[in-house]
């Protein structure tokens, strides 16, 4: 046993010294270089004792070489969306909504439609002493016009290109577009710094029909047209002579008493009992002479605007002699023979109207 022993440390020792002197080249066919290549070498270890089992020969261990794997790449954390450094987008911001105008609680407002829109004023529309008033200043703004005020004169004027030219005066009834005359219902006024005019007047410029609903107080117009000139509306020769004869009888009254001479003469006109025509009605003598004969040439005197005026307010309408066929002096009155024959309407001025 012992001799045994000695045998394996003399083996040993041998091994170490042939190792150690051996060149590392000489190992260079052994099967571990290829696998060992740049690997460091083994170092045996010899352990001394009787009680230890001497080291393995690194030539009987079994060495596995295997590639190491690549490098994964590091997986992102996920992205905390608390900490998402991207700004959320804006809320949109609602558009502001336009100021609407207070509700109207005037029970004598009144709505305007015209051609199934309604019209919006700065000053509503209302009803005053029975008769429809719009702002005019809103009305022919919203038609499209360009309007002027004359505060000394208190007078507004209304164009619109070269197809209306159209004036107004405050408290006063009279219109003058495009060469015509007429009177409004009622007067201009001024209602809170607002010149306010009848609606009819101003649905007459634009030949507007009206209708008037009185539950809901809804007026709606119809139309749109710009009123007709003086020179296509009215007869020019009839004007003439109306003027003419105007000025002969009434050219010294006031306008009320002119209009009823022209009256008398348009009702005449306008009656089976007489011509047809002004020029004719004037010369007639089938009952009398009325007004006046060929002969006389005074008519052909130049008539002032005011007569001119009269006639074409009794051309428009406007009436102070209704149904009147006959009329005298004050100082005639007792004996014409209208006076014994026909009932008396009116004395206006100084004249006495029949009927």
């Amino acid at each position: 046993m012992k001799r045994m022993k000695r045998y394996q440390r003399l083996l040993a020792i041998v091994l170490c010294t042939v190792m150690a002197v051996a060149p590392i080249t000489a190992l260079a066919g052994s099967p571990l270089s290829s696998a060992a290549e740049n690997q460091p070498p083994v170092a045996a270890t010899l352990s001394g004792g009787d009680d230890q089992t001497p080291a393995a020969d690194p030539a009987d261990e079994e060495i596995t070489l295997t590639e190491e794997p690549a490098e994964e790449p590091a997986e992102e954390p996920a992205e905390d969306p608390a900490e998402d450094e991207t700004e959320p987008a804006e809320a949109p911001v609602p558009e502001e909504e336009p100021e609407t105008a207070p509700a109207i609680t005037d029970p004598n407002a009144v709505t305007v439609v015209m051609n199934g829109e309604t019209l919006a004023f700065d000053a509503y529309a209302r009803t005053i002493d029975g008769v429809t008033y719009v702002p005019l200043r809103g009305f022919f703004e919203a038609m499209g016009c360009t309007v002027g005020w004359d505060a000394g004169k208190k007078a507004i004027t209304v164009t619109r290109a070269d197809e209306l030219n159209a004036d107004f005066k405050v408290d006063s009834r009279l219109v003058n577009a495009n060469g015509r005359s007429f009177y409004m219902d009622q007067p201009a006024r001024t209602v809170a710094d607002n010149a306010m005019i009848p609606l009819r007047a101003a649905a007459k410029i634009f030949t507007c029909e009206v209708a008037w609903d009185a539950v809901s107080r809804v007026a709606t117009l119809t139309g749109g047209a710009v009123l007709e000139s003086g020179e296509t509306f009215y007869d020019a020769d009839e004007l003439l002579w109306l003027t003419r004869i105007v000025y002969h009888e009434a050219g010294n009254q006031k306008l009320d008493g002119k209009v009823a001479v022209a009256n008398v003469v348009l009702n005449r006109k306008a009656s089976t009992m007489f011509p047809n025509t002004v020029y004719d009605v004037i010369y007639d003598t089938h009952s009398g002479v009325q007004f006046i004969t060929k002969s006389d040439k005074s008519i052909f005197r130049t008539p002032t605007a005011e007569c001119e005026l009269a006639a074409k307010l009794a051309i428009e309408g406007y009436v102070t002699a209704p149904n009147c066929l006959f009329f005298a002096t004050k100082r005639a009155h007792q004996y014409c023979w209208a006076s014994r024959h026909r009932q008396v309407y009116a004395i206006i001025g100084d004249h006495v109207f029949y009927l």
